[in-house]
């Protein structure tokens, strides 16, 4: 009890030294600054609402978090440098030596009471925040935040954990502060220090920096998708704050780095502390990698489900064959899958109008969970279970690749010394990876992932760089510094381990064509002898041939002279699995070919009425399949647009089906609704049944059906494509 009683005697101490201070002052004006001028510019300027039925409050205190964290870290360095000052300026020091308390209180008092006044800025900060939100919100009757409740225990954790990442940058503050005895030095150390740990953590270097802890669980309202409620930086943190109260406090006793550290006793005893530290630092920072499970397990569960989903299915990405069927339930799955052992690669998962892609092997256990009006993980569902650091890497919007556009007067040596750094750092990035959660993918999949990866620099090294040599140095010979081979030799053209990527065999179809000087898409004999004549081994021929043929049978608009090449190389298709599917498909591109009725689907408009292609008999109707997701469809856009203002009339339709989903959904409505009124802009209610009616792999994807809704082309050239209006021109001439 007298260990308490002393405890709170020397922290009441420490509150009555704070008359004077102007700290109070320091931290409301350093609190209400951003939040005071954010509503005030909301209410006088403000018009943008979040998307409807978007959860808004996490989203918006992570972001003003995240916002606000340099300025704490400045308050926290100030509070504790004023709260020492005081002392050194009135030789409190060696006042409070005469207290009748052990040291030890009195040195801890002073470090309670600047974590006590950290955290009341941080809440004063996040509530003010809420209030002035809500102020706004009222004002504006934006019913978003109006209807859905405040989560004040998930508020309060994550203030928590904010706090307990600065704990660390705290005592080391702390430790400074005793140290130095001036204002200057204390705070010019602690200013440049979360300068610096900003820097590293832009270059995702330094995760073990106390200063730049606070801005890491910023970034994270929820602390990991693992179950714990605390990240392995905030826990480092800790750590660091033992580390240095422990240090701090031998300068403290002894006023003196000579007496604090002499003898032997006192350097055992600061060794024995050094290595404590280490061995948690060891066991905190160290990335775990999660083993395999007893069996293949996929479960889920849906937030807000729709209430016609009755089935989740697990399929093989590429041919999106069903391997698994799995009940849906309340909200939520869990199957077993017991066929042939799995294929450590992608897959996907579909349940409604909600699909992801996953990475998972045989005797992994997945679990997915689909967030239908709540923004986490970037709109994406959180995928957990043995493979979560590997489809957290998936996820992760990181633009691999490298581009030689505008790079024509580049000498070999200079492109190469510029694609060799960029790889070498894309190659880093994969390796230092690991989750929020401090998980690590596995070593086969990280190894798979650089190479996936560096595909995109071979095929500019390998292709596109030489095309634009020999444009601009007709008669010159490429050669690359020798420097270039790590490159060139980091993936093989017989990686049978990744054939099952459409990437990799895109790769080698490219390849092979800039070697045998054969035009892109463009299918004939002379493709086809190419592959079936290689040298390659037997796995990758076949499944460089099914890569041809499927993009042949996909592409080739004449179906008489389709058939014939399928007939005359089907033959050397070894493989009895794509032999299959490649049969398939024939049949389906048959069966929507050129006088075959269009499949009907189900489709809604921007108002919510179902229309279907009856609603357009009578005319042509131009279809342009798209999502929000797709880069090229952006590109494409314009050009559709400006056709359909030119051509529009009663003879022919622009119509824009979207096979947008799940968290997707609002974002199409919103760009939808700002595209040109020439262009019936409709949405697929089952983009997976749409898309396999249509025979549809890639988008964006046009066709044109004829006024009694039967085909005239499957596959348009792009509009961006001259060949584009020959078809719209024919057409509009009657022919």
């Amino acid at each position: 009890m007298e260990i308490i009683t002393n405890s709170i005697r020397a922290f009441k101490a420490e509150w009555i030294k704070l008359k004077g201070t102007g700290i109070w002052w320091i931290i409301i004006i350093g609190s209400a600054l951003i939040p005071v001028i954010s509503a005030g510019y909301e209410l006088t300027y403000g018009t943008e609402k979040p998307a409807s039925g978007v959860v808004p409050w996490e989203n918006d205190i992570q972001s003003n978090v995240n916002g606000f964290i340099f300025l704490f870290l400045l308050i926290c360095i100030l509070i504790i440098v004023r709260l020492c000052q005081t002392e050194h300026r009135s030789q409190g020091w060696k006042l409070i030596e005469t207290q009748p308390i052990h040291r030890a209180h009195l040195y801890i008092g002073k470090f309670k009471m600047a974590m006590a006044l950290s955290l009341a800025c941080l809440l004063f900060y996040v509530f003010l925040n809420i209030a002035l939100i809500y102020l706004v919100a009222v004002v504006r009757q934006d019913e978003n935040y109006l209807t859905h409740s405040i989560p004040i225990g998930p508020i309060l954790l994550y203030v928590l954990r904010v706090w307990i990442a600065a704990w660390g940058l705290m005592a080391i503050q702390y430790f400074v502060s005793i140290w130095l005895t001036n204002f200057v030095g204390p705070f010019m150390i602690g200013f440049v220090l979360v300068i610096a740990a900003g820097i590293t953590g832009a270059l995702q270097m330094g995760e073990w920096n106390p200063y730049g802890s606070p801005g890491m669980s910023s970034e994270h309202f929820k602390a990991g998708v693992s179950g714990g409620w605390m990240l392995h930086n905030e826990k480092l943190s800790i750590a660091w704050m033992l580390l240095f109260l422990w240090l701090g406090y031998q300068y403290y006793f002894y006023r003196s780095w000579k007496y604090a550290v002499q003898g032997g006793k006192q350097l055992m005893k600061i060794g024995v502390a050094a290595a404590v530290f280490a061995v948690a630092f060891y066991f905190i920072e160290t990335p775990v990698t999660l083993g395999r499970h007893a069996r293949t397990v996929i479960s889920g569960a849906m937030a807000e489900p729709d209430s016609l989903i009755t089935n989740v299915v697990l399929l093989r990405s590429g041919t999106m064959d069903t391997l698994l069927n799995i009940p849906f339930v309340n909200g939520s799955f869990h199957g077993v899958y017991e066929g042939e052992p799995l294929k450590a690669g992608d897959y996907v998962i579909v349940a409604g109008n909600n699909g992801t892609e996953v990475y998972m092997g045989d005797k992994d256990s997945i679990h997915i969970r689909w967030g239908a009006r709540i923004m986490t993980n970037r709109g994406r569902p959180i995928i957990t279970g043995t493979r979560q650091a590997e489809n957290a890497l998936n996820q992760r919007d990181d633009g691999y690749g490298f581009n030689v556009d505008n790079m024509q007067n580049f000498k070999p040596t200079e492109f190469a010394d510029l694609v060799l750094e960029s790889w070498q750092r894309e190659m880093k990035t994969i390796d230092r990876f690991k989750t929020t959660d401090n998980i690590r993918p596995s070593e086969d999949f990280i190894s798979m992932k650089k190479k996936r990866a560096t595909l995109s620099y071979l095929e500019q090294v390998k292709v596109e760089y030489p095309k634009m040599y020999a444009m601009y140095y007709p008669g010159k010979k490429l050669e690359y510094p020798k420097t270039l081979d790590t490159l060139l030799h980091a993936v093989g053209d017989e990686e049978i381990s990744l054939l099952g990527y459409a990437d990799y065999l895109d790769y080698l179809d490219k390849d092979l064509r800039y070697q045998a000087k054969i035009r892109d898409l463009t299918f004939d004999s002379s493709y086809f002898d190419q592959i079936v004549n290689s040298n390659k081994p037997a796995e990758v021929r076949n499944a460089m041939l099914y890569h041809g043929m499927k993009g042949m049978i996909g592409n080739y608009g004449d179906s008489l002279k389709r058939n014939q090449l399928y007939n005359k190389y089907i033959g050397f298709q070894k493989d009895q699995y794509f032999a299959r599917k490649l049969h398939e498909r024939l049949a389906l591109e048959n069966s929507i070919t050129k006088g075959m009725p269009a499949p009907l689907f189900e489709s809604e408009s921007l108002v919510g009425n179902k229309m279907n292609w009856t609603d357009f008999k009578g005319k042509y109707v131009v279809v342009d399949v798209w999502a929000t997701w797709c880069g090229p469809c952006k590109q494409e856009d314009p050009f559709f647009q400006r056709y359909a203002d030119m051509y529009a009339s009663d003879r022919m339709a622009f119509v824009a089906v979207s096979i947008d989903d799940g968290d997707n959904l609002y974002k199409w409505q919103y760009e939808a609704g700002a595209k040109s009124k020439t262009v019936v802009q409709l949405r697929a209610k089952d983009k997976m049944v749409f898309m396999g009616q249509y025979g549809i792999e890639t988008i964006p994807r046009y066709m044109l059906i004829d006024p009694e809704g039967r085909f005239v082309a499957t596959s348009l050239p792009r509009p961006s494509d001259r060949l584009f209006e020959d078809y719209l021109l024919r057409v509009s001439e009657g022919n």
